[in-house]
C-alpha cells in the first residue's frame, strides 16, 4: 500500500494496513487487517467474519461514506441489514452548486435533437 504522506518526496512505498474494528454497544466485536486503502472493499470480509463469530448477521451496520458502494448496498440488503452508510458523492449532490450545475447539463441534454446525439 503506497501511504498519502511522503517526507522524502521520493515516492517510496512504505508499509502500510488498514485495519478495521466493528463495534456493537460500545464492545469491539471484531477485528481484521487488510492491505486494501480503500474502506469499501473491507466491509463485507469484515461482516463475514462477524457472522462467523456470532452466526448471525448485525441489525444495523453503520459506516461512514468511505464504505459506501453498490455492493456494500446490495449486500446489506440481500441479507437483511437496515444499513446506514452515505455514497461518496452524499456532500457534493445535496449543495447549491451540484444542483445548479445539474440543471444546466439537464438543460443542455433536452435541447440535443436525435442528429446531434447520432
Amino acid at each position: 500500500m503506497h501511504l498519502k504522506d511522503d517526507h522524502m518526496q521520493n515516492s517510496q512505498l512504505k508499509p502500510a494496513y488498514n485495519m478495521q474494528i466493528a463495534v456493537a454497544d460500545e464492545f469491539i466485536v471484531t477485528t481484521d487487517v487488510f492491505q486494501d486503502r480503500a474502506d469499501f472493499g473491507t466491509f463485507i470480509p469484515l461482516i463475514e467474519k462477524y457472522v462467523d463469530l456470532y452466526n448471525q448477521y448485525p441489525l444495523n451496520p453503520v459506516a461512514d461514506a468511505g464504505y459506501g458502494s453498490y455492493d456494500n448496498y446490495t449486500y446489506c440488503k440481500t441479507y437483511g441489514m437496515n444499513f446506514a452508510m452515505k455514497f461518496g458523492m452524499d456532500k457534493q449532490k445535496r449543495s447549491k452548486k451540484y444542483e445548479k450545475n445539474l440543471e444546466v447539463k439537464v438543460k443542455y441534454i433536452n435541447q440535443l435533437t436525435v442528429a446531434d446525439v447520432c
